[in-house]
């Protein structure tokens, strides 16, 4: 077997971890992945080179409805605040575990009595804003 053979079916075996269902990645990284693999299949086919390296991955995007329907869990209300799916827009870049992470913090803030419930979403996306500049959060 030679070395680009060796290293494109090495490549192929990474890629079908993301692409496989029962695997983490979100619906477009699997669909990336499965991109990628017919891209180095095809090439490995032809003989030709394959791909050095696959594109980064796309940030990973929480889910929205997940976050909303935490949010209501965690704060034991039947309706998110108005602005939350906004938030959730602007925090795209965050992952999932930030998102909740912000989340548990602020309601716990809230259950202790130093943030005001009317003050939550405020004090939940200036923890987002902290995280996406890199300070920290919590």
């Amino acid at each position: 077997m030679t070395a680009e053979l060796t290293a494109g079916l090495e490549r192929i075996v990474k890629l079908a971890r993301v692409a496989a269902p029962s695997g983490n990645a979100s619906p477009n990284e699997r669909q990336q992945a499965a991109t990628m693999i017919e891209s180095i299949a095809a090439g490995l086919m032809k003989g030709g080179p394959s791909p050095a390296r696959p594109p980064p991955p796309p940030p990973r995007t929480p889910r929205k409805w997940d976050a909303l329907r935490y949010w209501r869990e965690i704060f034991e209300v039947d309706e998110v605040p108005h602005g939350l799916v906004r938030a959730l827009a602007d925090f795209r870049d965050l992952s999932d575990d930030d998102i909740r992470g912000a989340m548990d913090t602020t309601v716990r803030k809230v259950r202790i009595g130093s943030v005001a419930p009317d003050a939550a979403l405020r004090y939940f996306c200036g923890i987002c804003w902290r995280v996406m500049r890199g300070e920290g959060g919590r």
